[in-house]
């Protein structure tokens, strides 16, 4: 028994990192509780703030602190032209989608959301689609549908 693969490609230029993680939370909007356009650019903000200081000799713990603390909530907030309130409601939705952590009054980025950016050009998107059957078994005649 062969199982076919399916595997779709999508090759997309990126100018910066900053521009990367737009693209990327852009691509994957529909999976997160479909984020709205600012939602998506606040976690793009976020991520883009985080890979930056992945090269800051501090823990991923401090890291994360950081990310949250007045001084750069005002900078995304300036980034982004949007108010302090306005920034802390859409905090409060992105813990309702669950792309943000609050746990013990600390904010946290949801670990399976971020990984840093070295180099853009070794960064590759795979989506992987399979076709199964209703029974939930794969479904042999995928590559002829």
């Amino acid at each position: 028994m062969t199982q076919d693969k399916k595997e779709l490609r999508i090759q997309i230029q990126f100018e910066n990192e900053d521009d990367f993680y737009k693209k990327y939370f852009f691509s994957i909007s529909g999976l997160l509780g479909n984020l709205t356009d600012t939602e998506r650019e606040i976690i793009a903000e976020i991520c883009a703030l985080k890979n930056k200081l992945e090269v800051v000799p501090i823990s991923q713990e401090e890291k994360e602190e950081l990310l949250f603390t007045s001084k750069f909530r005002k900078k995304i907030c300036d980034s982004l032209n949007i108010s302090s309130y306005n920034f802390n409601n859409y905090l409060k939705r992105l813990v309702e989608k669950k792309v943000i952590i609050y746990k013990e009054k600390q904010y946290f980025l949801a670990p399976n959301l971020f990984f840093p950016i070295v180099n853009l050009n070794q960064v590759t998107f795979t989506i992987d689609f399979k076709r199964y059957d209703k029974d939930n078994t794969r479904n042999q005649n995928s590559s002829n549908q």
